[in-house]
């Protein structure tokens, strides 16, 4: 996997990256969504069976430490790749919705917190009042994502933080621009709410050579995309926080949290190829993926050699 080629910061690091990111990738399939908790499960030995010696000794702020000094471009990088393979295995041929490959952009808080302790500079801050009068102070982080809608799999192709000061029109631009530079014609139409649906939008959306979701005519084909923009909230974002901890607040560097992020869309996205792409369809009729999951856990829980390296 092109985890292992990530290299980060630190001098002559004692615990190396790679090392790390086999830990969390893990960790992520199992559902083990916090720092502490993987670093007490490595003290007790729960991971030992499938990670042999790779995660002694890592402690929760070295996780965190070693993130923050990584680059979150080769995290997208190794994203685009997982997208790219799916188009040249012609996962999307004949589209994905009535022969149109179909993109939904949307956006999606991650986290909040009214602890400044556990925010950072790029944070985004509301203010409210409250029917004491008193002022509360929330820290929060938004993203706004792309994803494929319709035919499986809702792979996601990207994501922008929402800065401070920042609004959710200028985040999209820059997701729109980031993926045409990265995914040359990934999509022949980009569907999107009422939010997003103003002129500089749908001014670059049509300078991309590509057609806002507004000026489709059939009827019927106008309906299911419109329908099916929900995929992205139902499906994408939905799976990436229930089962792969993406509304988790790992560590509140903002390079750490962006790279948390990256990895559950990775691993998101692994997991739909394979479940769609390579599994038969008599496996599919009896197993839904949500089973799979479940059958991915007891695995890395009963194996009796190394997973990652079992030679």
């Amino acid at each position: 996997m092109q985890l292992i080629t990530i290299s980060d910061g630190r001098v002559n690091p004692s615990i190396p990256l790679p090392t790390i990111l086999k830990v969390l990738f893990s960790a992520m399939a199992l559902k083990v969504h916090s720092f502490n908790l993987v670093e007490s499960y490595l003290r007790e030995g729960y991971f030992n069976k499938f990670l042999g010696s790779a995660g002694f000794g890592i402690s929760a702020d070295t996780f965190g430490y070693a993130l923050a000094r990584t680059t979150l471009r080769e995290f997208r990088e190794i994203n685009d790749s997982v997208i790219k393979k799916a188009h040249y295995g012609k996962v999307y041929q004949g589209g994905t919705i009535d022969g149109f490959k179909v993109t939904a952009l949307d956006g999606s808080e991650v986290f909040r917190t009214k602890h400044k302790s556990w925010s950072c500079e790029k944070c985004r801050i509301t203010e409210t009042t409250k029917e004491d009068g008193t002022k509360e102070t929330q820290y929060h982080e938004d993203i706004v994502g792309a994803c494929y809608v319709g035919r499986h799999p809702n792979l996601v192709l990207g994501l922008e933080r929402i800065n401070r000061g920042e609004g959710e029109i200028s985040t999209a631009m820059r997701l729109l621009k980031e993926l045409n530079r990265r995914h040359n014609r990934y999509t022949d139409i980009i569907t999107l709410d009422s939010l997003y649906a103003k002129a500089p939008i749908i001014n670059e959306i049509i300078a991309q050579n590509m057609i806002a979701v507004i000026r489709v005519k059939p009827t019927e084909t106008l309906w299911r995309i419109l329908h099916r923009r929900w995929d992205i909230e139902n499906k994408a974002f939905h799976d990436l926080k229930k089962f792969w901890g993406f509304g988790h607040n790992y560590h509140h560097d903002p390079t750490a949290f962006m790279v948390m992020l990256y990895l559950a869309v990775i691993a998101m996205n692994l997991t739909f190829l394979f479940y769609h792409r390579r599994l038969p369809a008599s496996f599919k009729r009896q197993n839904s993926l949500l089973l799979l999951r479940e059958m991915i856990k007891i695995t890395f829980w009963s194996v009796s050699k190394e997973l990652w390296d079992p030679g």
